[in-house]
């Protein structure tokens, strides 16, 4: 791990890597936890020599983020499109937002056909 123009770059959570740290070393004897002022993110401080984290994305990079994905949104009042009301909403977190998109599109679409399909139904 010393190799000359190097670097390991980690994208993780720490407050999950830290939670399982102190999960992996709960069996110290409470003794041994505090001779070693044992805790979950000063183990990680101690690996991680140079942190950096991610700010949170602005609410109009988010509206920009949802409009970019061209969505066939469903027709609803102009002052609050689904589009603003996901892109206000929603955890600031690209992956998430995508999959919260795609799953209210797939629900949509079966909504519309089921709505379709007992409007044939009942016409005679």
């Amino acid at each position: 791990m010393d190799v000359k123009r190097c670097v390991f770059v980690l994208g993780l959570d720490q407050h999950i890597i830290s939670r399982a740290i102190q999960h992996r070393y709960k069996d110290l004897q409470p003794e041994e936890r505090k001779r070693l002022a044992f805790d979950g993110i000063r183990y990680l401080e101690k690996i991680v020599l140079l942190p950096f984290m991610l700010p949170s994305i602005e609410i109009g990079d988010m509206h920009n983020y949802v409009d970019s994905l061209n969505a066939d949104w469903p027709e609803t009042h102009p002052e609050a499109s689904c589009a603003a009301i996901l892109a206000e909403s929603l955890p600031s977190n690209p992956r998430q937002v995508k999959r919260t998109i795609n799953v209210f599109l797939l629900l949509w679409k079966l909504a519309e056909n089921r709505r379709e399909k007992i409007g044939n139904a009942v016409t005679p």
